[in-house]
């Protein structure tokens, strides 16, 4: 959100900034470039008040004296020039048609003394107070004090803005992250609820629509929840009158089997997802007791033991030689860590290791990896979605299930604030599935 913010910024700041230096600069050189005028000399009554004073020295004490007169005290104003070489004593250029036009107005009858004329040893000397701008080499290319001043209150500017634009964005991209991660009964931040323009319409329609979706979601979980106890009487019922008509027709084997292998293949989709529908309700409905790992993970290892001979596998644990506690719900973790063993040793080509240790940050981490194919790098984020099927040819061949074990896996590791991470080894040789739990102190 910080790249927004960023973005925002220095959109704005060199628009400004574009703006300011483009206007100030096409002022400056306009003011500078313009002709020199009547407006550039000073014909008022108060000329005279600058000129007596240096006429008087040009005539009483000579060039130098004027000279450091003018330097002292009216370098910028009055101007002593040599007609005949129209050279001015202390060097300052005059462009020549304005010092034509001074000639000029010298030869009128001035009554205010505002332009005077000396001769002093045989050259004639042209007095006047004029505002002249100083030479190109003399002064800055460009008023650099007011624009380094534009620039920084433009700086200010543009940041406050900016945060004003981004800050509510931040903020709506943090409520819809809540809404991702299941919080559907947000609360707005108040910068929000205060702002009646466009972006406080959206916070709105935000709230509405996550609303929305969690009485959505519970309707479908409850309704998921009441369909699965609701078929489970009915099952019951049909397995044990699959039982006794076994008892009266013992011949029809064949077909009582089959009918059995259905009804537990339902009994288990329906056990499923009264597991999901469980650990949609949240971390309060799971029976919690303190659980030695080491002894859940080598119980789920002996069982894996006794299927791998069967399929001519192998599997091997490693686990610390000290003692991991955590809390949570037995039957569940149960399952999860199970489903991911029984997955690794289905798809496994000859072995799968499991590993237990502790992680600097006080977790307990289990890791199950197999030399199986793995799963589509595209894939990997889906395969925790109820119902998902791989696509990868082999995982779909071995898989019986009905798609609802690494759902089951992944919330139940969410429900006991833990984490669950898959990854492909390189060059396809193998999967990975990392689990975290908190430890208990």
């Amino acid at each position: 959100m910080y790249k927004l913010f960023w973005k925002f910024f220095f959109t704005i700041w060199i628009a400004q900034l574009t703006t300011i230096w483009g206007i100030g600069t096409a002022i400056w050189y306009i003011r500078h470039h313009e002709p020199l005028t009547e407006v550039n000399l000073d014909l008022s009554n108060g000329a005279a008040f600058y000129l007596d004073p240096v006429a008087d020295t040009l005539k009483n004490q000579g060039l130098v004296a004027t000279e450091d007169y003018l330097k002292k005290r009216f370098r910028r104003i009055v101007y002593v020039v040599d007609v005949n070489n129209s050279k001015e004593l202390l060097g300052r250029k005059i462009p020549k048609d304005f010092l034509e036009f001074v000639n000029q107005k010298s030869q009128t009858t001035l009554q205010n003394n505002a332009i005077q004329t000396l001769s002093v040893d045989g050259h004639h000397y042209l007095l006047f107070v004029a505002d002249i701008p100083s030479p190109w080499r003399n002064r800055p290319l460009i008023p650099v004090v007011p624009l380094v001043g534009a620039t920084l209150a433009s700086l200010l500017f543009a940041f406050i803005l900016a945060r004003h634009l981004s800050r509510p964005i931040e903020i709506l991209k943090q409520t819809i992250s809540q809404v991702g991660a299941g919080h559907f009964n947000i609360t707005l931040h108040p910068q929000l609820v205060d702002r009646n323009d466009s972006l406080g319409e959206l916070a709105c329609d935000i709230k509405n629509m996550s609303l929305r979706l969690g009485k959505l979601i519970d309707s479908q979980t409850k309704l998921l929840h009441t369909i699965s106890h609701e078929l489970r009487s009915p099952l019951t019922r049909l397995q044990m009158a699959t039982g006794l008509l076994r008892q009266k027709h013992p011949t029809n084997d064949d077909e009582m089997s089959r009918i059995e292998r259905e009804c537990k293949r339902i009994d288990l989709l329906i056990g499923e997802l009264l597991t999901l529908s469980k650990l949609d309700d949240g971390i309060n409905h799971l029976n919690e007791e303190i659980i030695d790992l080491n002894s859940l993970i080598q119980e789920i290892t002996d069982n894996a033991l006794f299927e791998a001979k069967s399929l001519n596998k192998s599997v091997s644990l490693n686990v610390i030689n000290e003692l991991i506690q955590v809390k949570g719900d037995a039957s569940l973790l149960y399952y999860a860590v199970e489903n991911v063993v029984r997955n690794a040793l289905r798809h496994a080509k000859t072995n799968i290791v499991i590993t237990v240790i502790k992680t600097l940050n006080d977790k307990a981490h289990i890791s199950v990896v197999d030399d199986g194919e793995g799963v589509d790098d595209s894939e990997i984020t889906q395969i925790t979605q109820p119902f998902f099927r791989a696509s990868n040819s082999q995982r779909v061949l071995n898989n019986k299930g009905f798609g609802l074990g690494l759902a089951i896996t992944y919330k139940t590791l969410k429900a006991h604030h833990g984490e669950i991470q898959f990854t492909n080894l390189s060059d396809k040789k193998g999967f990975k599935v990392d689990f975290y739990l908190p430890i208990l102190s």
